[in-house]
């Protein structure tokens, strides 16, 4: 029993205490019920206006009421006051002083719900000012002159922010589009950037503070004031490089001396310069100027044709970024001038320059490697231009110095009857070229010739190079002469063309005859040395890479039926070959994946090729491929997110990667907004809160010590 009565008045406790919880959470309810004179939010761009309503709620029997609307001057002002349910309001609008007055009176009381006026207000600050709009009543009585009680909810007018976006060329802001456009202050907007064909987005630039990820083409910024965006974009520049191909026609042959014609197929191997042109940086030049007594001298000279081209050659590099300097030389070096920008005092420098001595090509390249490496540029395109008849002493020494520095030779031989020999030399070896020029103008026009090899290189130092299989035989002379042809100690021959430059744009093919001693499904070339290699034009670096694999089907003679392909025999389709021109690219670009089908069968057959990126399906095709003969399908692959992506063929792999600024962030969500009330809990009803619920824990603690007593 005694239990029972604690816990009963435990109960009734705890209820009690309930209920005056709830009472003082209500209270500032109830504090808001009653008459009530109320002004709504507002806000507005800057120069435009908003209409607002001063309210009057809840009265009884009112007759007259007397309201001053304050404001801050500087953010809004009113320009119109229109009465609406009462009639008779009288207006003072005093906008210097920031009041505006309101006042009316009736001789019959009005009870119930009335909008007193509309007012007009105008934005007059800058995005996020605000001004409070507090109504003084200086009074409100009904119609035996007592004052009527009420309460008073003020307003806040707030000037919209103003978001003005635009765009550099190669794309467009597309949300929320361009122009100007207007918030409220903290809005969060959805930015987004779309790059138009062959560009792609750079950054978002101006006010970005409030930008969640500048470097996104979508994003969100948070409107705190009046902001202006662009979205930069830049052309897609891809890196220049070597494209490859080899092919054999027809893919089905007799054996050699077998009488199944035909017993030869024509293999071409295909180079294709790639990329687009570099934009030329910084150049350090330096001139090498023949000044030997073969040179001559007066008027038409080629001496004086060489130091008029040099200077003619120096006026069109760019003080601002370029450097120049000479050496002329005959037995030796005579004069040395450093690299520098100052133009003018170099070309007089050139004018000191006499013909006379022998000639010491050697000498003469020496003194130029030596002057650029003293004076040369970080990041530079470092070039020696040399100038001379070309009959002296040569040795390659100073030439593989060159090559080895990364300098790219532009030999010029001046005059008639130039031995260039050691010119072309020193230019091929280091990935330059070669030019004859008669006069001072064409010297000055290589200059032109020389800048669009420089902006305009897919690979330097090119070689190329096939191995044929000990069981292949060379049976024609190559379209174009192999500088090297030779027959290997284990059978094997070895095909080498050295390229010196190919220009973007520039295919070079050669294609020779070949035949077969084996029968059967053979491999032509050795394929882990039949391969390209070359230095690429933009980083200098070494670059490798492997001609495809080229099968050959081969007849027997009829006695050997174990190997022999008949036609009319199945199709026998296969994969042959998979690979990426370029490896590397910027977003967006349209890699392009390369896929070698063979059929090694007797009859035409068709396959269905499909490639998968990060084992996820990105396309298919369907190819028909006649008998004993390959076929390549082309595929086009695009990605806006940086990476190494992989592409798989039916268990062949490859990757290529997405140069970039990495992948954009999610914007992080905006924060929830919490919607109150005037006169809500705040921060006083809270803690009155946690007081009750304190009290409560008080309470049931002293009323169970009690009732344990």
């Amino acid at each position: 029993m005694i239990k029972n009565k604690v816990m009963n008045r435990y109960i009734k406790g705890v209820g009690l205490l309930l209920v005056a919880l709830l009472l003082v959470i209500a209270s500032p309810m109830a504090a808001v019920s009653g008459p009530t004179v109320s002004i709504p939010d507002g806000s507005a761009s800057p120069g435009s206006e908003v209409t607002v309503q001063i309210n009057i709620d809840g009265v009884t029997n009112m007759a007259s009421a007397d309201f001053w609307l304050h404001y801050d001057n500087t953010v809004v002002e009113v320009t119109a006051v229109v009465a609406v349910d009462l009639p008779g309001v009288t207006v003072g609008i005093d906008n210097p002083a920031g009041v505006t007055k309101l006042n009316w009176f009736s001789a019959a009381g009005w009870t119930g719900d009335f909008v007193m006026a509309d007012v007009t207000l105008k934005a007059l600050g800058t995005g996020c000012d605000t001004s409070v709009l507090d109504i003084e009543v200086k009074s409100l009585d009904n119609n035996i002159g007592n004052p009527i009680t009420h309460i008073v909810v003020d307003g806040t007018f707030t000037v919209k922010t103003a978001l003005t976006l635009d765009s550099t060329a190669g794309g467009s802001v597309t949300n929320p589009g361009e122009g100007t456009f207007f918030y409220d202050c903290a809005d969060v907007v959805n930015l987004v950037a779309t790059a138009s064909g062959g560009n792609i987005f750079d950054e978002w630039t101006g006010d970005v503070a409030t930008v969640v990820d500048v470097s996104a083409a979508t994003t969100t910024v948070t409107m705190s004031g009046d902001y202006a965006i662009t979205a930069s974009f830049v052309a897609i520049t891809v890196p220049s490089y070597l494209e490859i191909d080899k092919d054999a026609n027809p893919y089905t042959i007799g054996q050699k001396n077998s009488g199944l014609t035909p017993e030869e197929s024509t293999v071409t191997l295909t180079v294709t310069g790639k990329g687009q042109a570099a934009a030329i940086t910084a150049l350090d030049v330096v001139f090498s100027l023949d000044a030997s007594g073969s040179m001559g001298s007066g008027v038409g000279s080629n001496m004086e044709n060489a130091k008029d081209g040099t200077k003619a050659f120096i006026d069109k590099l760019d003080s601002t970024r370029d450097q120049a300097g000479v050496v002329s030389w005959d037995n030796a070096v005579i004069d040395s001038w450093a690299l520098t920008n100052d133009f003018a005092t170099m070309k007089s420098n050139v004018d000191t320059i006499f013909a006379a001595g022998g000639t010491n090509l050697e000498a003469g390249l020496a003194g130029a490697v030596a002057i650029m490496d003293a004076g040369k540029q970080t990041g530079s395109t470092r070039i020696i231009v040399f100038l001379s008849d070309g009959s002296g002493s040569y040795v390659g020494t100073a030439t593989a110095a060159a090559k080895a520095a990364g300098y790219i030779i532009y030999a010029i031989g001046v005059g008639t009857g130039v031995d260039d020999t050691s010119l072309r030399d020193m230019a091929d070896e280091t990935g330059g070229s070669y030019h004859n020029a008669l006069t001072a103008d064409d010297i000055e026009d290589v200059f032109d010739d020389i800048s669009g090899e420089i902006s305009g290189v897919a690979g330097r130092n090119v070689v190329v190079t096939d191995v044929l299989q000990d069981y292949i035989n060379l049976e024609s002379a190559c379209t174009i002469a192999p500088d090297t042809n030779t027959l290997n100690p284990d059978g094997t021959r070895t095909l080498q063309w050295d390229l010196g430059i190919v220009a973007i744009g520039e295919v070079w093919t050669v294609s020779f005859d070949v035949s077969s001693d084996d029968c059967g499904r053979v491999l032509a070339n050795d394929y882990n040395l039949s391969d390209v290699t070359y230095d690429d034009a933009t980083t200098a670096t070494s670059v490798t890479k492997l001609f495809p694999k080229t099968y050959l089907i081969v007849r027997c003679p009829e006695d050997d039926v174990e190997c022999l392909v008949l036609p009319g025999d199945p199709p026998e389709m296969s994969i042959q070959s998979l690979f990426i021109d370029p490896v590397e690219g910027p977003q967006n670009w349209p890699f392009e994946v390369f896929v070698n089908i063979g059929n090694s069968g007797g009859s035409e057959g068709a396959k269905t090729v499909s490639i998968y990126v990060n084992g996820v399906w990105e396309g298919s095709q369907s190819v028909t491929v006649g008998p004993g003969s390959g076929q390549n399908v082309l595929f086009l692959v695009e990605r806006a997110v940086p990476g190494t992506y992989t592409v798989s063929v039916e268990g062949r792999e490859t990757q290529f990667t997405v140069l970039g600024m990495g992948p954009p962030q999610p914007a992080p969500a905006p924060p929830l907004a919490v919607a109150g009330f005037s006169g809500g809990l705040g921060t006083g009803g809270i803690v009155a809160i946690i007081v009750i619920v304190i009290a409560i824990g008080i309470g049931l603690v002293v009323l169970l010590r009690r009732e344990s007593t």
